[in-house]
């Protein structure tokens, strides 16, 4: 019982971090939202998608005309369906596409930390990522600091 007091305070704390961020973006966070449920919409390849996806994911009925609503204003709720049923379906995808194209173009997988070279400098590797569809790894550099980078542009050292 002790574990799940424990495992519940951790959720609790999540939680509470996650709402402390949205009250820090401020005003702002309305506007932020509407401007990712357009572009989510967009990648998803229209309001018709848009809401099949969300239907078909939980399973519960969405149409058209909630996206349309939602994309006038307000629609955190959309937003958050809509997020994270794509942040779930494309991940496994996601994953096998980075090892592909990374092991394709690099020759092996980097490991944490390997030493790559882009242009004339080298960086360290710390992750690949999927940017819509093109595979970028994420590095620190010289300078200490992290930067993203297109994997086309960086080679082994």
């Amino acid at each position: 019982m002790d574990s799940m007091i424990m495992a519940t305070n951790i959720i609790l704390e999540k939680a509470r971090e996650r709402d402390a961020s949205r009250k820090r973006i401020g005003d702002r966070y309305n506007e932020l939202s509407k401007l990712s449920l357009q572009l989510l919409v967009k990648e998803c390849g229209g309001q018709s998608n848009a809401a099949e996806i969300i239907a078909c994911f939980y399973g519960n009925k969405k149409v058209q005309g909630t996206v349309c609503k939602a994309l006038k204003g307000g629609g955190y709720q959309t937003r958050h369906e809509l997020r994270m049923a794509i942040d779930f379906l494309s991940f496994k995808e996601h994953a096998a596409e980075i090892m592909r194209q990374v092991m394709s173009h690099l020759g092996n997988f980097p490991v944490y930390h390997d030493i790559l070279k882009h242009q004339d400098r080298y960086v360290l590797y710390v992750d690949s990522i999927m940017v819509a569809t093109v595979c970028h790894v994420v590095v620190i550099n010289q300078d200490g600091k992290t930067e993203t980078l297109r994997l086309v542009d960086v080679e082994v050292a």
